[in-house]
C-alpha cells in the first residue's frame, strides 16, 4: 500500500498542529469589531460580517472536519503497520518452530533394534510418545500463530479499506 511508510505519528502531530491553527477567537473578534458600528460604519461592514460568518462557520468547520477525518487516518495506518510487523514476527517464530518440530521429529521415528529387550521397547516408546507430545505443542502453537496472522490479515485489509474510503 502506499501508505505503508507513512510516519502516522508524524502525520497525526501535523494535523493536530493544523487544527490548533484553526483561531476561531481571532475570528470572533474580528466579527465583533465589524458589528460594531462605532468602529466601522460603512455599507461594506455587512458583507465583511458575513464573510467571516462565513469562514468561522462553514469554511472552518468543513476544514476541522476534515483534519479530524484524516487524523483518524493516520491512526488507521499505524495500526496498520503494527499489524503487519506483527505478522512478520510470526512468520519469522513460525519458520524457527518448524525447523524445532522437525528435530522432535526425529525422536518420535525411532527404529527399534533387532534385539531389543522389554525394558529398552518400553523406554524407547516412552521417548516416542515424549518426542510425540512436543512436536504436537509445536504444531498447535504453529497453527496458533497462522490463526493470528490470517485475523491481522482480515484487520489489515478492513483498515485499508478504511483508509482508502477517507482519503
Amino acid at each position: 500500500m502506499d501508505f505503508e511508510n507513512v510516519n502516522a505519528a508524524q502525520l497525526q502531530g501535523a494535523l493536530d498542529a493544523c487544527l490548533g491553527s484553526l483561531d476561531y477567537s481571532t475570528s470572533q473578534d474580528l466579527i465583533t469589531s465589524v458589528v460594531d458600528s462605532s468602529i466601522w460604519n460603512a455599507s461594506s461592514r455587512e458583507t465583511l460580517r458575513r464573510a467571516l460568518e462565513t469562514l468561522v462557520n462553514e469554511r472552518y468547520k468543513a476544514l476541522e472536519e476534515l483534519l479530524g477525518r484524516y487524523k483518524s487516518v493516520a491512526g488507521w495506518m499505524g495500526d496498520h503497520r503494527i499489524l503487519a510487523e506483527r505478522n512478520h514476527q510470526l512468520r519469522n517464530d513460525i519458520s524457527s518452530e518448524t525447523s524445532r518440530m522437525n528435530t522432535a521429529r526425529a525422536g518420535v521415528n525411532i527404529a527399534a533394534p533387532a534385539n531389543e529387550s522389554a525394558a529398552d521397547r518400553e523406554q524407547r516408546e516412552r521417548r516416542q510418545q515424549d518426542a510425540q507430545r512436543v512436536v504436537n505443542g509445536i504444531r498447535d502453537g504453529i497453527r496458533a500463530k497462522e490463526e493470528e496472522i490470517r485475523n491481522n490479515e482480515a484487520e489489515m485489509r478492513r483498515l485499508e479499506e478504511m483508509i482508502n474510503s477517507n482519503i
